[in-house]
Order: structure tokens, then sequence, then C-alpha cells
């Protein structure tokens, strides 16, 4: 018992020490990127947004109608391909429809997989459509574990033990942010929200990793 204590105090500390190293990078770095950021616009003039076109708001209309009819579809097809012909739409309207329809995408994921369909078969097409809408590849990766965790609470599935979760969620975390560093159709700010926004996934993360250890330690 004595020794399992130790081995489970040993991951906790590793836990945490992990958040503070990469919350200590993420501000450091975070306060550099301003930094540079607020000089720029110092020195150069703000850019003219684009003029809103009949072409642009049909598109818009369609692809939001895409967006709320995916439950009718077989699969992410239908709405990836209106995706791609509204990319003359703003990126900060496309960005917040994927906020807005988020849910419905991970409740049709887990419906589909739930009904028999192969992640191979129907994430191809998912991550067109997140990306399509101005987001990182990695956020079709989001959907598919929220969809595969609804399904996992239903069939009892084991999870990994408490350090291949650590593990995992920092390569994920890491894996994440290098993506977005290197995303050079981003603008500063977007790109310092989705930092601030994965930050922030992975302190939720790291807790819930905790609280999970804990919860399994305390069980008979």
């Amino acid at each position: 018992m004595i020794p399992e204590l130790i081995g489970w105090s040993i991951l906790g500390s590793a836990a945490y020490g992990a958040y503070r190293l990469i919350g200590d990078r993420f501000r450091s770095r975070r306060t550099r990127r301003l930094a540079s950021t607020t000089l720029r616009r110092g020195t150069s003039p703000a850019p003219t947004p684009p003029a809103v076109t009949a072409a642009m708001k049909q598109a818009a209309r369609s692809l939001q109608i895409a967006l709320q009819q995916v439950r009718q579809a077989p699969d992410f097809r239908r709405p990836a391909s209106f995706v791609t012909h509204a990319q003359n739409v703003p990126l900060w309207f496309r960005q917040r429809q994927y906020r807005r329809f988020r849910s419905l995408l991970v409740e049709h994921l887990a419906h589909l997989l739930g009904e028999g369909a192969s992640v191979e078969s129907v994430m191809p097409a998912l991550t067109e459509l997140v990306t399509g809408l101005g987001v990182a590849p990695f956020e079709a990766d989001y959907i598919r574990t929220e969809a595969e965790s609804r399904l996992c609470r239903q069939d009892n599935t084991p999870r990994p033990d408490f350090g291949q979760q650590l593990r995992q969620a920092q390569a994920e975390y890491r894996g994440r942010v290098h993506t977005l560093e290197g995303m050079t159709d981003l603008d500063e700010e977007t790109r310092e929200q989705l930092l601030e926004q994965e930050q922030l996934r992975f302190q939720e993360r790291m807790r819930q990793i905790a609280t999970s250890g804990t919860n399994d330690r305390a069980a008979p």
C-alpha cells in the first residue's frame, strides 16, 4: 500500500510540474508576442476590411443552413463542400459558426460512430469541414475524442491509467501549440486567443486527470 501511495504521489508531482512548466513557457511566449504586436500596430496602418458582396452573403447563408442540417447527412461531406465554396466569407464569421455548431458536430459524430461508421470513413470530411471554418485540424480530433467519450461512457470501456493520461495530455497539448504557431494565415490576435484557449483546455485536462486519479485511489 505504501509503495503504491508513493507512486501516485510521484505521478501527481510530475503532473503539477508539467503544468507549471508549460504555463510559464506560455506566459513568457505570450508576453513577447504582445510586445511585438503592439510595436507593429504602432508603425503600420490597420488593414481595410473587404467589402461584403451579395455572393458572400449567399455563401454565408448556405454555409449556415448546411451546418444546421448536418444531422440529416450520412457523413460530413455535404457541409464540408459548402464550407469549401464559402472561403470568400470572412474568417471571423466562419470561426464563429464553428463555435456555434461545434456541439452539433460532436453529437452527429457520436451518432455516426454508434451506428457503425468507422473513424477512417468520417474523419477526413470532418477535418476538411473544421479547417474550412478557419480552425486548426486538431479541432477535429477534439470532436472525435468527445464523441468517443460519449460512447465509452455508454459501454463502460476502461480508460488509460493515470500515467498514460498524463503523458497523452502533455503530448497533445505540445502538438496543438506547435500547430497553431505554424499557421501562417492567423493574425496575432487570433493566434493568441487560440493559444489561451489551449492553455485553459490543458489546465482543465490536468484537473480532470488529477480528479480521476484521486477517485481511482479511493475506490475499493
